[in-house]
């Protein structure tokens, strides 16, 4: 299969420059600008939770931080300010404090409203409990990685969750040590404490995606002079990203996403080696910006045309796209687009921070591409005209860009050079400005803090594609995660929207 290389059903006017858009920004791109030789150790990863304290149970429901009866943004952001502070009405499972467990059970019950009797209503939608003859599987933790279906030991499906999370992310734990430890949550590989809100891991929790590769060679590589199999090298990876291959409507739910949003969440955990096979690991995580939105109308060439302009520039469409920069791509109703491209930038110059705390900044360009549930309504964008709902058999997401740009002053300033490795802890904010302490990243910035750890990184260049792994191996990475049923004769599948 050709889908990262050749998207599907592309009109011959467009097909030439999109090919050219996904060689251009395919890749991972790893750059380190040398500074002096030593490094002072910052706080520990378990400062980003504070003391622990001791205090009685919520008096309230569970995720209900003010006593109104409803579970919303206002206990998310009680919960957010008093994490680890002594606050009693925020521990909601009476174990003694503030933390990522108590607010998994906010996220859990987001939505949810009770009666003055303490009686919890359903949420917006109504559950359902079989999709296509198929029972909807009852043990879901949102917290927790799981693929589309459950199935018994001969392999035979015993239920569907309706959605998955793409690859597996414990596939990679003997690289990077047990999913969710970093963000202080082991075992829970989904909803890390930065989400961009609450309605990431409850209204839109279907749309976590999880992007792993390992075992990678110096040959799925390639220098900054464009020679294969020389420089560093991507050995391994898992990221998260938020993706919805549509206009972005939610049913049943106000939040939106897809096409309509312009900011999502991500994280990465990326293995980097130099050619003698020495490696270290970065892992960072943070806010990603996509920019303007684009359509591809039908019989239009190139990219498409930009009708929803960058929030965060100045300026509309026609002056935004002479720049370029982080964008969003969809296939308009009628056009040959069946897939979208979204180019994120996690630390735009509109983001970026030069106060007394900063110490410089990263910016990880994050991109996908992935098959769309249905093309973008130019007229409404909540409308789904669903490209064929019952058959979404290339139920896939490529990492089509993971570049890692050190601003120089950060590198000398902490001096985290030494010996062509970099070494560093500390802390990002939500737009990846670097702070050596949470208190300094606190007192510029979110209460949610995002750890930042750099081990044995070397110094250099060097670029990841999905394209170039497929050139060397013959096989293509990504995968496909549906799983189908056959329902008087016609093909099912076991996966709902939106996912």
């Amino acid at each position: 299969m050709n889908k990262i290389l050749f998207p599907s059903k592309v009109n011959a006017q467009g097909f030439v420059p999109i090919i050219v858009l996904v060689a251009v920004i395919g890749l991972v791109a790893f750059v380190l600008v040398s500074g002096t030789a030593s490094f002072k150790s910052s706080s520990k990863n378990a400062s980003l939770y504070g003391d622990r304290n001791t205090f009685a149970k919520s008096p309230y429901q569970v995720g209900d931080a003010n006593g109104d009866n409803q579970v919303n943004i206002l206990d998310y952001n009680l919960i957010i300010t008093n994490f680890s502070k002594v606050f009693e009405n925020g521990d909601f499972n009476g174990d003694g404090k503030v933390d990522i467990l108590d607010y998994n059970l906010l996220i859990s019950n987001f939505g949810k409203k009770y009666t003055a009797q303490n009686t919890p209503t359903p949420a917006a939608s109504a559950a359902l409990t079989m999709i296509n003859g198929v029972p909807v599987c009852t043990d879901h933790d949102p917290t927790i990685w799981h693929p589309l279906v459950k199935k018994d030991a001969q392999g035979n499906i015993i239920c569907t969750y309706g959605h998955h999370h793409g690859d597996d992310p414990m596939l990679v734990d003997d690289i990077f040590g047990t999913v969710g430890t970093w963000w202080g949550a082991p075992g829970h590989a989904i909803g890390y404490p930065w989400l961009t809100s609450p309605a990431e891991n409850t209204q839109k929790h279907n749309l976590f995606k999880n992007i792993v590769r390992k075992n990678l060679t110096p040959a799925m590589s390639q220098d900054v002079n464009g020679v294969r199999g020389q420089g560093n090298y991507v050995k391994a990876f898992r990221a998260w990203t938020h993706l919805l291959g549509s206009g972005g409507d939610i049913p049943g739910y106000p939040a939106k996403d897809g096409f309509q949003a312009q900011v999502h969440s991500f994280a990465v955990e990326a293995q980097i080696c130099s050619l003698d096979n020495n490696c270290g690991i970065i892992k960072i995580g943070g806010y990603q910006d996509i920019g303007y939105g684009v359509l591809l109308f039908p019989n239009q060439t190139g990219e498409g045309s930009c009708v929803i302009p960058n929030a965060g520039m100045p300026g509309d469409c026609s002056t935004q796209t002479a720049i370029a920069g982080p964008r969003h791509i969809h296939g308009a109703v009628g056009s040959g687009r069946y897939d979208f491209t979204w180019y994120a930038d996690t630390s735009p110059s509109y983001r970026k921070k030069t106060t007394a705390n900063t110490l410089g900044n990263i910016d990880v360009n994050f991109g996908t591409i992935g098959k769309a549930w249905a093309q973008v309504d130019p007229t409404d964008y909540n409308k789904t005209p669903f490209i064929n709902p019952d058959t979404f058999t290339d139920n896939w997401v490529s990492q089509e860009i993971l570049g890692f740009n050190f601003n120089s002053s950060f590198l000398s300033k902490v001096q985290a050079v030494s010996n062509g490795r970099v070494n560093f802890k500390g802390f990002t904010d939500n737009w990846g400005n670097v702070y050596q302490t949470i208190a300094a990243c606190q007192a510029d910035a979110s209460p949610v803090c995002v750890p930042l750890e750099i081990t044995n990184i070397p110094v250099g260049f060097e670029i990841y594609r999905d394209s170039y792994y497929q050139f060397a191996t013959g096989t293509n990475p990504t995968k496909d995660h549906d799983e189908y049923v056959t329902v008087g004769g016609k093909k099912k599948s076991l996966t709902i929207y939106p996912n």
